[in-house]
């Protein structure tokens, strides 16, 4: 008997009830009368202002691309169709909910069962990869669990083929709590796309709800961008530090650093819920590197170690890199806040001071002691300050204490050894014992171990190390250099000492690995015997290295005090805490030191400039930034603090400039020393230089500091024929123009379309580069995090006369 069709029936399908509603379609269930089973049917909403052609094509690929997946894990799809100009498509009916409802009702899910659907979703997206598709828009509430808890992928309708690097369309197509940074910055979508979608899910499943809270749109774009992502730990104690790693590297910001394909992630899962038991006990090579690929894994389980590694490997990078300018490495050590106080602190201390005088910026740092030193020094204290500040026994604050103590006894043997470069030297000896530090943090029981066998006697560190962690020290800091892009000069001096006799090195590489060597013993042979046996134990390491480096026991001595003098002076910079230290207790004894007075950094002032004119149009008249009036009274509180602070900053880079300008300087130094001391000054999101290129009539970004800031630069370019926007009324009237924003009903005409489509930040400020009334460049800065800018009469001030330094720059060499 036929059944007698309802005005609620599509095609021959009977519709039961609707499952759920969204922007862009309805999802009913249905019964098939045919094949006597029950669907789910989903239909697109046409938008009257789109083409219905265009939005039939959506629904069609669709159906196209999940007609060809066939998989336990992907819902599927049985058929296509049109009912009453209205088309839909037919799925597999998945019974149960979806996994937003489930989180939504029941919380989070426990780490084991987390863990076992993840893998299910991994398996599917992996099956997906394969037939050359990205989903693109992954998330719970596009996840049905059916029965058993198996996981059915669904909604395939914004997939993009695999092969296609970036989108087309420059609309957003997706769900902004689980997009990936790199489509959110470029468009670029591939399978690592997907991956960080899981590791959203991943996470959400572990916590019971998304990771980023955020009030708007923008800013949960902002923090999947930006901010670091804390471990699920933190929440949850029943998630281990492995599980931790997993999540934490498929949320990676970089592509690159994430799980290449969706199968490496199932491998680390898997490996999760079956870990290996014991360290491989192969011998020879084969076993040593299956030894050192565990271990590294387990480092990789820590929830720091990606993020020291990744600072680590940029920063080698870059300074290895022929192409790479000082902007690029002054950028990456910018990002970091700390990092960059420590070091303009250091490069002003005693030791590097007598380079250059007063340092206020990364920038004039790495013009004036070169790429490699301002390498070592940010690689150095990168280490340093992730492992210091850590909750750990004091036995690492030794490791720590005496990494830096040899680096220091190192440089000041340098040129007495024949070594050319005394930075050089500095950090080979720093990184010599890397793979004991490294061990101490992250292996710590096993050290003990080892160190409980040495005090038992009849053992060497190298075999008690083999016996208990697999490998030896040296080979896990060569394997964890290796992996960190360090030069394969410092490599190569990480190989311990262990000739019986010791000949004339022939070449840099091998002096560095003596001195390295040298500088090493001579700190374990001081934080390690009594002082009387002072005399007995340089004569004997003076020996030992008498024709490989000729320095005799009182030369040796000598270094001790010297380097003594030097570490107390960098500690107190570095704010290391030695108190309760038993290595500096006994290297205190040895040199005769025992304290020293804190050298202070002084803050310069800076003058005042002069601001723009007025502005007659009214549409613009308040971004004009005028000269102050005297500031009134204000409240003493944490907020003048910072502004104290910021002023602090902007005057010492703009004493720094005066210095250089008259001196022989290079004027994109002298321009980039401006940026950034307005960069870190008003930590603005980004800053930038444009310059005027006569030839096309356009002004064009050069270079600068901040987020994405390689990608903003290559599209912030714009004509110099009259436009009645914000850039041409600063430009063509010498205006500085603040936008507080750019969605302002008297401004948002006034912001050019170039502007909103490839930089948007909606609170900026202009100031430009006038030279005889004409526009020569424009200096620009933005804030992207936090709302509109807010900028003080004295800071105005000083950042009017850093904009000032830039015309006198360019005058100059003119």
């Amino acid at each position: 008997m036929s059944q007698i069709p309802t005005a609620n029936d599509i095609g021959r399908f009977r519709v039961l009830k609707t499952l759920g509603k969204g922007a862009q379609g309805t999802v009913y269930l249905a019964k098939d009368p045919h094949l006597q089973r029950l669907v789910a049917i989903k239909t697109l909403h046409l938008n009257a202002a789109k083409s219905k052609e265009s939005q039939l094509k959506v629904l069609l690929d669709e159906a196209r691309i999940v007609s060809q997946m066939q998989h336990p894990n992907i819902a599927a799809l049985y058929d296509a169709g049109e009912h009453k100009g209205q088309p839909y498509l037919i799925f597999e009916y998945v019974e149960g909910m979806t996994l937003a409802q489930r989180l939504k009702s029941k919380g989070a899910i426990p780490p084991v069962k987390a863990v076992e659907i993840a893998l299910q979703i991994l398996e599917g997206i992996a099956y997906a990869h394969r037939k050359q598709v990205v989903h693109r828009d992954l998330k719970p509430a596009n996840i049905m669990m059916g029965g058993n808890d198996i996981p059915r992928i669904m909604d395939f309708g914004i997939a993009s083929n695999i092969a296609s690097e970036k989108v087309a369309s420059p609309e957003f197509k997706g769900t902004p709590l689980y997009m990936a940074p790199e489509y959110i910055s470029s468009g670029t979508v591939g399978p690592q796309t997907d991956i960080f979608s899981v590791g959203m899910i991943l996470y959400e499943m572990l916590i019971g709800r998304n990771p980023i809270q955020a009030s708007t749109v923008q800013e949960v774009l902002d923090k999947i961008q930006h901010q670091s992502f804390s471990p699920p730990s933190i929440i949850d104690n029943d998630v281990d530090e492995r599980l931790d790693n997993i999540v934490l590297k498929a949320l990676s910001k970089d592509p690159a650093d994430r799980f290449l394909k969706a199968e490496n992630m199932i491998a680390a899962l898997e490996g999760y819920l079956n870990p290996v038991s014991d360290i491989s006990s192969n011998n020879g090579k084969e076993g040593t590197q299956s030894t050192m690929e565990f271990l590294l894994r387990r480092m990789r389980h820590k929830s720091d170690f990606p993020a020291i590694s990744q600072a680590i490997s940029a920063i080698n990078k870059i300074a290895a890199s022929d192409n790479e300018s000082v902007s690029a490495l002054s950028n990456v050590i910018l990002k970091d806040f700390a990092l960059t106080n420590k070091l303009l602190k250091l490069v002003n201390a005693a030791y590097y001071g007598q380079f250059g005088g007063s340092i206020s910026t990364v920038s004039r740092a790495v013009v004036i002691l070169g790429f490699d030193t301002v390498r070592n020094i940010a690689v150095t204290l990168v280490l340093l300050e992730h492992l210091q500040n850590k909750p750990q026994a004091a036995q690492l604050k030794d490791e720590i204490l005496a990494t830096l103590f040899g680096g220091v006894i190192a440089r000041g043997l340098a040129p007495k050894s024949n070594v050319k470069d005394v930075e050089e030297a500095f950090i080979c000896s720093m990184f010599h014992n890397l793979g004991k530090l490294l061990a101490t943090f992250y292996f710590h029981e096993e050290t003990v171990e080892i160190k409980k066998l040495l005090q038992q006697g009849g053992t060497t560190e190298r075999h008690a190390s083999v016996s208990i962690l697999g490998v030896t020290y040296e080979d896990l800091g060569i394997g964890i250099a290796k992996a960190w892009n360090f030069p394969e000069k410092i490599i190569s001096s990480m190989r311990e000492i262990t000739e019986t006799k010791i000949h004339k090195p022939q070449t840099e590489g091998e002096k560095l690995r003596l001195l390295s060597g040298l500088a090493s013993e001579l700190c374990q042979i001081a934080s390690n015997t009594p002082v009387e046996e002072k005399g007995a134990q340089l004569k004997a390491l003076s020996a030992r290295y008498g024709e490989g480096i000729a320095l005799s026991d009182k030369q040796l001595a000598l270094a001790i005090g010297d380097a003594m003098r030097e570490f107390l002076r960098e500690t107190s910079i570095l704010e290391l805490d030695t108190r309760q230290s038993g290595f500096m207790k006994k290297i205190s004894q040895w040199s005769g030191i025992a304290d020293i007075t804190k050298s202070e950094m002084q803050n310069s002032s800076a003058n005042e400039s002069e601001g723009g004119s007025e502005l007659g149009d009214a549409a613009l008249q308040d971004t004009v930034l005028h000269s102050p009036e005297p500031a009134g009274p204000k409240d003493i509180d944490s907020a003048e603090s910072a502004r104290k602070a910021a002023q602090n900053v902007l005057a010492a880079g703009i004493q720094d400039i005066t210095n250089t300008l008259v001196d022989d300087y290079a004027l994109n130094d002298l321009l980039r020393m401006i940026l950034e001391t307005m960069y870190r000054g008003m930590k603005f999101s980004r800053v930038l230089m444009c310059i005027k290129e006569g030839k096309h009539n356009t002004m064009n970004g050069r270079f600068g500091f901040g987020d994405d800031i390689d990608q903003v630069l290559k599209s912030f370019k714009f004509s110099l024929e009259y436009s009645p926007d914000v850039f041409h009324v600063s430009l063509n009237q010498g205006l500085d123009i603040l936008i507080a924003d750019i969605d302002a009903e008297n401004i948002k005409s006034r912001i050019p379309d170039w502007y909103r489509k490839n930089v948007g930040a909606h609170s900026f400020i202009l100031f430009p580069v006038m030279i005889k009334k004409s526009a020569v460049g424009l200096l620009y800065a933005d804030n992207i995090h936090s709302g509109a800018l807010k900028i003080q009469p004295e800071e105005l001030n000083l950042l009017k006369t850093l904009r000032n330094q830039a015309v006198l720059a360019i005058k100059q060499k003119l």
